[in-house]
């Protein structure tokens, strides 16, 4: 089956405006749009909004969250937008976004709004890297896990006199 949906318009730039304030548009961030119930469910960045939708969905399609939020200004004239699956792309209305479908539903991996650095990196620690992926999740655990590691090598070079290493401040965090 392959997913299309028709969504009003209202709702669906409502929905990208709400989540553009959940996160941080410095972060890249996925998009992932599934099915819940009888309506769209759109996750991005740790937000979630549901959007009344018509049609037939089955799994979920991941998208670059940033370039999808940005839309809100750009969605076709028309009341209803049918979002359809075509190959590697999601079309909305006339517009097309590079996409990855996956046909089962995305493992449930929640992330709060405005995590702490320590409750990503354990995400990491947690799931596997395709878990994430599917998720939409692996981007921002990645970014995470870089900024953690650059914070352990600094911490270890000014505990070094302490005898603590990045072994040590490792096994904290993973307590």
């Amino acid at each position: 089956m392959t997913p299309c949906l028709l969504v009003p318009k209202v709702e669906f730039a409502d929905a990208l405006r709400t989540l553009q304030r959940t996160g941080s548009p410095k972060t890249r961030v996925q998009a992932i749009l599934s099915m819940a119930g009888d309506d769209l469910l759109l996750e991005c960045g740790g937000g979630a909004v549901r959007i009344t939708a018509t049609g037939r969905w089955s799994g979920t399609i991941r998208v670059d969250g940033n370039t999808l939020l940005r839309l809100d200004g750009h969605l076709p004239q028309e009341d209803t937008i049918e979002l359809a699956l075509e190959d590697t792309h999601l079309r909305i209305g006339s517009l097309r976004l590079p996409c990855v479908w996956d046909g089962e539903a995305a493992p449930d991996i929640r992330l709060p709004v405005n995590p702490t650095l320590r409750h990503i990196v354990t995400l990491g620690m947690r799931h596997s890297a395709e878990e994430l992926e599917r998720a939409g999740l692996l981007l921002t655990v990645r970014a995470g896990e870089a900024r953690a590691n650059a914070l352990i090598e600094r911490g270890a070079r000014t505990l070094a006199p302490l005898g603590i290493t990045e072994e040590v401040i490792r096994s904290w965090i993973e307590g």
